[in-house]
């Protein structure tokens, strides 16, 4: 199994290489750069490729530099390599209108996970002391939940589920303590086999339960900002419609801290991206 991680010569696509290497690093896994020939200059795209291999030799993680042609060929390559898992950038402020490298891979079906990555602060790459996964509810798959703990345990982060229930200002009006209460112990129960897992990892998983109306599209970037989160992983295999937005939302369009879009093989909507 192997990672791959994608190159333009741009400060982004460098520093998302670098969670690549960081994430290969910790599973033991080689990394592949590729760069699918564009109208940039391919010695500016090597130049930047020296950073990103000075970072894995000083990791002892190893790379390759792969080009490809065109995109087309992507899909027999990552099939021969037996490529796990992908890591792409895009624009920090990126709107579903727009077309994007990222949206183009999740239609090639490639058989591979994706992550896509939005930097915000490029300071905040290499130094990772909290890590936030929000979640719908209890919703959380053992792929999103893996590939979480793998970021946190590497970074030695601490890690926080928060899980987010969008209701209605009639909901919220008539909502008691002993409800709240009850709700939380209920995500707690029903993911308590992922906290037994983190225990069997002797690593501490916290969880914050909060509800939300539709109107506070703001709450999660509020709670990431009032605790100091330094990346966000969020499953982007959601669907995102003007009419029923999720507070989640706001972090496919305007996150405030680095965020990565974890989507596994079979779930791919591309709609925000």
């Amino acid at each position: 199994m192997k990672v791959a991680t994608f190159i333009n010569g741009s400060i982004i696509s460098e520093n998302s290489s670098f969670y690549a290497i960081k994430y290969a690093k910790k599973l033991n896994l080689k990394v592949y750069a590729i760069y699918i020939k564009e109208k940039i200059s391919t010695d500016e795209v090597k130049k930047s490729y020296e950073n990103i291999k000075l970072y894995a030799d000083n990791l002892s993680v190893k790379i390759d530099f792969i080009i490809l042609e065109d995109i087309y060929q992507l899909k027999s390559f990552i099939e021969k390599e037996n490529i796990v898992q992908i890591f792409t950038s895009t624009k920090h402020k990126h709107t579903i209108f727009e077309s994007s490298f990222a949206k183009s891979l999740l239609k090639k079906d490639l058989k591979s996970d994706i992550a896509i990555v939005k930097i915000v602060k490029i300071g905040d790459i290499k130094n990772i002391d909290k890590i936030i996964l929000p979640i719908r509810e209890d919703k959380l798959s053992v792929k999103k939940f893996t590939f979480f703990m793998t970021f946190a345990l590497t970074h030695s982060a601490k890690a926080q589920i928060y899980s987010i229930d969008k209701v209605t200002r009639n909901f919220l009006a008539f909502l008691d303590e002993n409800q709240k209460s009850k709700k939380v112990k209920n995500i707690i129960f029903n993911l308590g086999h992922y906290f037994n897992l983190a225990k069997l990892m002797k690593y501490e998983l916290s969880i914050k339960h909060d509800f939300t109306m539709m109107e506070e599209i703001e709450k999660v970037n509020a709670h990431i900002a009032k605790y100091g989160f330094d990346l966000a992983i969020v499953g982007g295999h959601h669907k995102e419609s003007f009419f029923n937005r999720h507070p989640i939302d706001i972090l496919f369009t305007l996150p405030i801290i680095n965020t990565i879009y974890f989507i596994p093989y079979k779930e791919k909507y591309y709609e925000a991206f």
